[in-house]
């Protein structure tokens, strides 16, 4: 199956691999305004090592915190279209999170361009309630 070629888009000195990426980053840096997520790493590198062995690398799209209630829960999460989420590629999210002690990756499938600005205009609104709030 041939390998899916976005065309790269550079922002806030990262290269995000599809519009869609560059899309949800976006949200989670207007969310992280509004206090709802923090510490936002854009494609962080997991080493994947069973009993001794290295079985391969991944690199999800972003991990951040999410706050839940009073808590803060890591989140690491990948950035799928339909054609991109493979069974191989839902192995390989197992498979990290496994290795590395998390529950889950989360997949965040991008929703119509209706929702994107319903979400977008939800977002705004939250950050002008924080401004009153605190200016």
């Amino acid at each position: 199956m041939p390998r899916l070629r976005g065309k790269k888009i550079p922002y806030d000195g990262h290269i995000f691999d599809s519009r869609p990426e560059l899309d949800r980053y976006l949200e989670l840096k207007l969310l992280e305004r509004v206090g709802l997520v923090r510490e936002i790493e854009v494609h962080p590198v997991y080493r994947n090592v069973i009993n001794g062995v290295f079985v391969g690398k991944y690199t999800p799209d972003t991990r951040y915190q999410r706050k839940e209630g009073l808590r803060w829960s890591p989140v690491v999460e990948d950035v799928k279209v339909p054609i991109t989420n493979t069974e191989a590629c839902r192995l390989r999210m197992k498979v990290t999170a496994a290795c590395h002690g998390f529950k889950k990756v989360e997949v965040y499938i991008p929703a119509s361009r209706v929702t994107k600005t319903s979400t977008s205009a939800l977002i705004k609104e939250l950050l002008k309630k924080k401004r009153r709030r605190h200016g």
